[in-house]
């Protein structure tokens, strides 16, 4: 395996990939229009496709800002799911953000959930490539979720500064 970051921009010829993988991996009550990624957040926010050689491998949505660098979205295709291309791109991902503590928000693990099992496969995922719970959750859209935190904990108090300063 031997992963490229690529950024992705308007006009690029893996836009397509990038949405139709983005489209598909995330509920559409999770997603923002595709059209956000590239000019909501300021501008701020990284748009990556990561190439395998040739072969699409997967999307990254980041924003950062101060110390934190937040995981907005991650999919990989899913016939390339249990291989190892997520784990290597948070490792890609902590190689370039070194003295960043990076985050991700996932959906809490409600045993009511339709989709359960799901939710605790990607916190096994986030737990075994060495993320931890920081004690921080929010709602949002009816959903509920909870960081985890690779290179220190956030609080809630620095999570709602990040985001005031996007949204500001």
């Amino acid at each position: 395996m031997d992963l490229t970051f690529v950024p992705v921009s308007i006009g690029d010829p893996l836009i397509e990939n990038v949405k139709r993988l983005y489209e598909t991996a995330f509920p559409a009550i999770e997603r923002q229009p595709f059209s956000v990624l590239f000019s909501g957040f300021h501008g701020d926010g990284e748009l990556f496709a990561f190439l395998d050689g040739d072969l699409f491998a997967g999307m990254i949505y980041l924003l950062s800002y101060g110390d934190i660098t937040h995981i907005l979205y991650l999919a990989i295709p899913e016939n390339l799911h249990r291989k190892g291309y997520g784990s290597h791109i948070l490792s890609l991902i902590r190689k370039k953000y070194p003295d960043q503590r990076i985050i991700a928000d996932l959906e809490s693990p409600g045993e009511g959930s339709s989709n359960a099992d799901q939710r605790n496969q990607r916190i096994r995922f986030y737990r075994k490539n060495g993320y931890d719970f920081t004690g921080v959750s929010y709602r949002w859209r009816g959903e509920d979720y909870q960081i985890m935190s690779s290179g220190g904990i956030i609080t809630g108090e620095e999570l709602s500064a990040f985001w005031q300063y996007f949204y500001s």
